[in-house]
């Protein structure tokens, strides 16, 4: 649950939103279509799905884009999207615009898989040695 949740709220929503996720942002790239538009939501549902399916055959999808002259990866390709740079890098208020829901479903998810206070941490031991 907490992988989908990282997924959609980082990933997919904010990349069908404003084109970046934080590190796309921070980085001063941007996903748009080959019209220069931001992707909607099944179109950046797809290039996930296929920007997964570009490393399952030894990372030839992403080592494509060396060759390519626009420099697209397979996924890029497919999809009808393309990464951009962007001249505005954004100030302090678009990065925790960016960063507060990335960081509140991180919190709200890994208090989820953490184990109570209370309980006895006899995992992290190691049972004892039986000797004949």
């Amino acid at each position: 649950v907490f992988c989908f949740l990282y997924i959609l709220f980082y990933g997919i929503i904010p990349v069908s939103a404003r084109g970046q996720t934080l590190g796309k942002f921070l980085a001063g790239i941007k996903v748009e279509t080959q019209g220069g538009a931001s992707p909607d939501l099944t179109r950046t549902l797809g290039r996930y799905v296929l920007y997964n399916l570009s490393g399952l055959p030894l990372f030839l999808g992403f080592v494509w884009a060396f060759r390519d002259p626009l420099h697209e990866a397979w996924h890029d390709k497919l999809s009808g999207t393309r990464v951009a740079q962007f001249r505005n890098c954004g100030t302090v208020k678009s990065f925790f615009l960016y960063a507060s829901p990335v960081m509140l479903a991180l919190s709200l998810g890994g208090t989820y898989f953490l184990p109570p206070a209370t309980q006895s941490r006899s995992y992290l031991k190691a049972p004892p040695r039986r000797f004949r």
